[in-house]
């Protein structure tokens, strides 16, 4: 991101070679920026969010599985769209459940 303070850290990169970035959680919290602007700069840098490093930080900082979900469900259809969006919900689902309170 161009804005002062705003760095990704990248954990590597997806087959297709888009870099994946794994601090978009606390980029997000401690920015100020909307989700869907960080994963629209991302997009079109050739970048991919974490989506298990996204969800583990926000659960770290007291976050529950749905809210987690609702917050980037919007964000998600808005950028990569509702297709993209069933992939990564389908798969965070299984990963971390879909029953909490």
């Amino acid at each position: 991101m161009k804005k002062k303070g705003v760095h990704f850290e990248f954990a590597g990169k997806t087959e297709d070679e888009k870099l994946v970035a794994k601090n978009v959680y606390r980029v997000y919290e401690t920015s100020g920026i909307p989700l869907d602007d960080l994963f629209e700069h991302l997009m079109t840098n050739n970048g991919m969010v974490s989506w298990v490093d996204f969800h583990l930080e926000a659960q770290a900082n007291g976050m529950k599985h749905k809210r987690i979900m609702s917050k980037l469900e919007e964000a998600v259809i808005d950028v990569w769209g509702r297709d993209f969006w069933r992939v990564v919900q389908e798969r965070l689902n299984k990963m971390f459940g879909t029953n909490d309170a």
